[in-house]
């Protein structure tokens, strides 16, 4: 696959070398990662996915000595919203989730946005990242019932521009959010796997998600998961892209006969590490 950096949706900013800080909690048997991710310049940060551990989530953020600037949210399971609303508060934060998910999933919490999907051109062209500031816009949505994988509108928080993905499957809206050469993905791509899918509609959905992500991440894009099966996150995307078989199937008909099979193991699915 041949990867041309300035035809991507995704800008990297040379003066911003965002800090990520991997932070593993756990409730029980469940494992997840969430992560502080840091302007190093102001020290303004943004957390992704904060769940079961308040005072660890809380210390690491008073030792790095930042001021957490939003909660970004991948999609609604519990696992990954448990700790948003008293994050909100705690820190008078916004929390943002895509408008898909939030209508979908029903979730509320303190100064909850919605990730809404892109604008649109006069013509009907969904709006790209290279012609934000464009003047010549309707400012009509698309269709918010639209399931296909897309770049939502960036935003920026200090030094960090912060580019939301939808990433429909595992749920109807999650979003992996990429920074700065960093891609935060949820239950949708793991370094080993990809998130479960309840039916052939959402498998066929994740396919055209994982297959959107080979198209628009550069080999050296640095993946970071809401769950490890054994490997550390921020593995490189050529490893990931080289070694996850969800990553090798030709059609969605395959792929999801291989993603819906009967009897899988669920000592492996949630064998968490």
């Amino acid at each position: 696959m041949n990867f041309n950096q300035a035809n991507l949706p995704f800008v990297i900013n040379p003066d911003v070398n965002a800090q990520v800080v991997v932070i593993r909690v756990c409730y029980q048997w469940m494992i997840n990662y969430n992560y502080l991710i840091i302007d190093p310049q102001t020290r303004a940060a943004v957390i992704v996915d904060p769940a079961w551990e308040f005072d660890k989530l809380n210390a690491t953020i008073a030792q790095h000595q930042v001021t957490l600037r939003g909660v970004l949210l991948t999609h609604s399971h519990a696992d990954h919203i448990h700790l948003a609303d008293r994050i909100a508060k705690t820190y008078a934060c916004p929390v943002w989730m895509s408008q898909i998910e939030i209508e979908h999933s029903q979730f509320d919490c303190h100064n909850l946005q919605a990730l809404e999907l892109p604008l649109t051109h006069n013509n009907g062209e969904a709006l790209s990242v290279e012609n934000l500031g464009s003047e010549n816009l309707n400012s009509e949505k698309l269709n918010s019932n639209a399931s296909a994988p897309t770049l939502l509108n960036p935003f920026t928080i200090e030094g960090l521009t912060i580019y939301p993905v939808l990433t429909p499957g595992h749920t109807p809206g999650c979003i992996c959010y990429w920074i700065n050469g960093h891609l935060f993905t949820g239950d949708v791509l793991f370094a080993e796997g990809c998130g479960l899918c309840r039916n052939e509609a959402a498998a066929f959905q994740m396919y055209d998600s994982l297959a959107y992500l080979k198209q628009q991440l550069t080999p050296q894009t640095r993946i970071f998961p809401g769950h490890s099966y054994g490997r550390e996150p921020g593995q490189l995307f050529a490893n990931v892209l080289r070694e996850n078989m969800y990553l090798q199937f030709k059609t969605k008909a395959s792929f999801s006969a291989f993603r819906l099979r009967k009897n899988q193991s669920k000592a492996r699915l949630f064998g968490f590490s």
